[in-house]
């Protein structure tokens, strides 16, 4: 059984449309504060068209996970990292593909489910989101899945045996 349903995403009910850092970070702060009744969650940015990946296309930006709430998670770091960190990112993706959006997945295991979901984008697009900036080889994407351990060789992921 996966730890999240796809089923039941709650797509908050606001977008980004920023045009200036000044004006992001208040409407980051107003949009993540409409996710303050659930917690345990896997969450995606999405933007509304899709752009162009290493492999096909999609409108996935960023995936995250929390075990508070949305304004938990970013009220204290919408001002700091968010903005001095991605706003030109964020500036440039609602110019060219619109307005971004996000869907909120609650998960008994939102950890896991934020490995599924990364995994799943990879194997699909043979990348991380743009936003995704970690480093893999400290990712939960190298970690179980369905049963199998996935190590990093190179540039793609093998199941260790």
């Amino acid at each position: 059984m996966k730890p999240f349903d796809l089923k039941l995403r709650h797509t908050l009910d606001d977008k980004l449309t920023s045009k200036t850092p000044q004006e992001f970070e208040q409407d980051f702060r107003k949009l993540v504060c409409l996710g303050h009744n659930l917690c345990s969650i896997v969450y995606t940015f999405n933007s509304s068209k899709a752009f162009p990946r290493l492999r096909g296309a999609s409108r996935i930006i960023y995936i995250g996970k929390t075990i508070r709430t949305m304004p938990q998670r970013y009220t204290t770091t919408v001002k700091g990292a968010e903005t001095k960190n991605y706003w030109k990112r964020y500036e440039y993706i609602i110019n060219n593909y619109g307005p971004i959006t996000i869907d909120l997945y609650p998960s008994d295991d939102p950890g896991q489910a934020e490995n599924d979901f990364l995994f799943d984008y990879f194997e699909k697009h043979l990348e991380a989101p743009p936003l995704n900036t970690a480093n893999f080889k400290t990712s939960r994407l190298s970690t179980a899945q369905l049963g199998r351990f996935y190590v990093q060789q190179g540039n793609h992921f093998s199941a260790d045996p």
